[in-house]
């Protein structure tokens, strides 16, 4: 295979392997190292501007075995979106900035916040599912680029938490990124990035979703670290796991205000309270939320769950039912053909959100958002 026949496609597996071909260090000329990986310009590789990066290759490992991982990435692939923690890990020695990776991603998000945009190294996402392979993601710009914190054995550890968008590109042929190393005249550029490049301009790849999703398509692969959250979740008591959701609302960007009911004479639902939009909206919607822990192997969640939330809201208000399982076609149908002022959140959206919002510590549920 010739240099201008290796492409990368979205959504499909590549070997990485040490022996025989080698479809992802090799074919780009990056070193087989950790989460954060560069392409550096051959003629200046000073390391410390975003000019000096041909690309950037950033890494998600989700391989059992695979050494201890104290974060967790998540890629929204309806949305577009992919959520990314920095290289930094507990040090004694090292802080946020002394880690390689975090000292590029910082110099991206300078070079975007001077409008440097002919400075700006292409961003290729991967995540390594299983031993030997490397699944691609698409090719991402920085959206945005966080102080964050999050806990490492035990340790808070000062990080970055970068946001990036997924552009509408379906192939990327490697011969364009090692051009751009090379200095050679480029070959092959995706147009979304071409005008990214121009102007800081760009679109994400966002999917049409249908209303009604099968089984498969609501919960996380069988097996999976997510399917072990899930299980996690269900084995907790009723109170533990609306205290879980109750906390997951109250981190998100847009404010919540929630309450979760008392253990008895709940009145039909496990938490109520309103999300508040900010300025220069800055109203509110009064919402009720519900919370099943079902079985993600045995049981889904049907219509008649349902209509006892949709009968318990006052006009007005919305609902949220959310559980650890699935919902049944007929389910969904009926609250999409009534317009039922209701969203339904399964299992995997669950753990998705918790994942996100930080309820989620080495592959584990962090105490503090179940404890009493």
């Amino acid at each position: 295979m010739t240099a201008h026949e290796r492409i990368y496609r979205i959504d499909s597996t590549y070997q990485d392997r040490k022996s025989g071909v080698n479809e992802f260090v090799s074919w780009m000329g990056i070193k087989n190292a950790g989460g954060i990986r560069p392409l550096l310009r051959r003629k200046d590789r000073h390391r410390g501007n975003a000019a000096d990066l041909a690309a950037l290759i950033l890494v998600s490992r989700n391989v059992s075995g695979s050494g201890y991982n104290p974060w967790q990435d998540v890629v929204d692939r309806r949305q577009g979106r992919i959520f990314y923690w920095g290289d930094a890990k507990a040090d004694p020695r090292r802080g946020r900035d002394d880690f390689d990776g975090n000292r590029q991603l910082a110099a991206v998000w300078l070079a975007i916040n001077e409008h440097r945009w002919a400075d700006l190294p292409p961003i290729l996402h991967f995540s390594k599912d299983e031993k030997g392979t490397a699944r691609f993601n698409g090719l991402c710009v920085l959206a945005d680029l966080q102080d964050a914190w999050f806990e490492d054995d035990g340790r808070r550890v000062r990080n970055y938490h970068a946001v990036l968008d997924v552009l509408p590109v379906e192939t990327v042929n490697v011969a364009w990124l090692r051009a751009r190393a090379e200095g050679s005249p480029p070959i092959d550029v995706p147009l979304p990035w071409a005008l990214y490049a121009r102007s800081g301009a760009h679109e994400r790849l966002v999917l049409w979703a249908k209303l009604v999703k099968k089984e498969n398509e609501q919960l996380p692969a069988r097996g999976s670290a997510e399917w072990k959250l899930l299980e996690t979740i269900h084995g907790l008591d009723p109170f533990a796991a609306e205290r879980l959701v109750v906390r997951a609302f109250k981190s998100m960007t847009v404010a919540h205000t929630i309450t979760a009911t008392p253990p008895t004479k709940d009145g039909g639902f496990d938490f109520f309270g309103r999300f508040e939009l900010p300025p220069p909206l800055g109203y509110s919607i009064p919402l009720k939320g519900e919370v099943k822990r079902y079985n993600p192997g045995t049981n889904k969640v049907g219509p008649r769950e349902v209509a006892r939330l949709v009968a318990r809201l006052q006009r007005g208000e919305h609902g949220v039912f959310v559980t650890t399982s699935a919902f049944t076609e007929q389910c969904q149908e009926e609250v999409f053909a009534d317009a039922y002022p209701v969203e339904l959140i399964p299992g995997a959206k669950l753990v998705g959100i918790l994942q996100q919002l930080g309820g989620v510590q080495a592959g584990k549920l962090s105490p503090d958002w179940v404890a009493a």
